[in-house]
């Protein structure tokens, strides 16, 4: 699953205008990890292999740290929204006797998209042109697209 995906299923739990409280929450959850999964993509982390670099007070950390002037415009967006994002998703799981609205999942969706809507489009590789010898002696010219990757892979 990417962190789009992830952003895309927590906008589908409360695409019922009736959703119900635990599908609210649950949108909450899945916003806050599309971009928390974002967030370590870009820094390099990956949960899996390593969650000491990746607890999500680590990721908030070096959020706040972030050299705005040089980091890109959906980690800019990130760590502006990044902190009500983890309060949303904290308030969804564990205050489970407080009422969690449509409103409050909606909140936490809206502003994981304003995150992806930031992500610059990768500038994809020019097409690369092999000529290929043929029995004619003629050239005959082969292209190949540049290939297509969701994510890049991580280190």
């Amino acid at each position: 699953m990417t962190p789009k995906e992830a952003l895309v299923f927590a906008e589908s739990l409360i695409d019922d205008p009736g959703a119900s409280e635990a599908a609210c929450r649950g949108a909450a959850e899945w916003a806050y990890y599309a971009v928390y999964h974002l967030v370590c993509d870009h820094f390099r982390v990956d949960p899996a292999k390593n969650y000491d670099q990746a607890k999500h007070d680590a990721i908030r950390l070096r959020l706040r740290s972030l050299d705005v002037a040089t980091s890109s415009p959906e980690l800019r967006a990130a760590r502006t929204v990044f902190e009500r994002l983890w309060r949303l998703r904290v308030r969804a799981h564990y205050h489970i006797d407080d009422v969690f609205s449509g409103d409050d999942a909606e909140d936490a969706v809206e502003h994981a998209k304003g995150v992806f809507v930031r992500i610059q489009p990768a500038v994809s590789p020019p097409e690369i042109s092999i000529e290929m010898p043929t029995e004619s002696a003629e050239q005959e010219v082969i292209s190949c697209p540049p290939s297509a990757t969701e994510r890049p892979a991580r280190p």
